[in-house]
């Protein structure tokens, strides 16, 4: 049931699915998260099938067509390892600008990472998860390790704090917006979607780092996965009602 509730929400939204696979006799992987009145929040996690999710001939062949590929598989059982690297090697081959996010890595998935980053665009880690790969808390060292393995540019989802950018050899500070968190659940998920989409609008970086800043703040605002996130054009116009708080250098 969860499986298929999974499959029809997608479906619903206009997600195409013709590569979702199902494999019979598994688990669907499921979280719930209790959120607290300040946003912050516990998870629960029952592993499930997502976590042993392979790169078939299918998923290459698509990511050598498409114009961006995200890459969210570090630490899979499948995708570790080589199949990830070649699956990126693949897209970047066929033209894709790859962008490539982390979910609760350890600290060996720092290998895996450093196989994967030479075909990475946009390296889009959280301050913790940076942190926890490169042993230090400090922003500027742990991009520029990153940059050092590959990456043609990192980007650090640094909460309140806005994003903290290297690329094209400088960094900035993108600020955030201020807003009233209610559930911070899929922030991160939401602020690569959000610079994804930008970047596909013809934005420029940083200004793609300023409208995903937006989209996961409205996804903070309300509750549940999508929040108060409604579309594209009203993104754009949160943007000039919200005020931004200074940036930290």
């Amino acid at each position: 049931m969860t499986g298929s509730f999974v499959r029809l929400g997608l479906e619903q939204v206009g997600v195409d699915t013709s590569l979702l696979r199902t494999h019979a006799g598994q688990r669907t992987s499921t979280t719930l998260l209790t959120v607290e009145a300040d946003g912050r929040r516990s998870s629960y996690h029952m592993a499930g099938a997502g976590s042993a999710a392979p790169i078939d001939d299918e998923a290459v062949a698509a990511a050598r067509t498409a114009r961006f590929v995200h890459y969210g598989a570090v630490g899979g059982l499948l995708t570790d390892g080589g199949p990830g690297e070649a699956f990126l090697r693949a897209a970047k081959a066929g033209g894709a600008i790859v962008t490539c996010d982390l979910i609760g890595p350890r600290s060996s998935a720092v290998e895996e990472v450093r196989r994967l980053l030479p075909f990475v665009d946009y390296f889009m880690p959280s301050a913790a998860e940076a942190a926890i790969l490169s042993g230090t808390e400090v922003l500027e060292d742990a991009a520029k390790q990153f940059l050092a393995m590959g990456a043609k540019a990192c980007i650090i989802k640094n909460g309140r704090s806005g994003a903290y950018v290297w690329m094209n050899g400088e960094h900035h500070v993108v600020p955030a917006f201020a807003i009233n968190p209610k559930d911070t659940t899929s922030c991160g998920d939401s602020f690569c979607a959000g610079f994804i989409t930008a970047l596909d609008r013809g934005w420029a970086p940083l200004d793609a780092c300023r409208f995903a800043n937006m989209t996961a703040g409205l996804v903070a605002e309300g509750l549940c996965t999508l929040g108060a996130l409604v579309g594209f054009d009203e993104t754009v116009a949160a943007m000039q009602t919200h005020d931004v708080l200074a940036a930290e250098a």
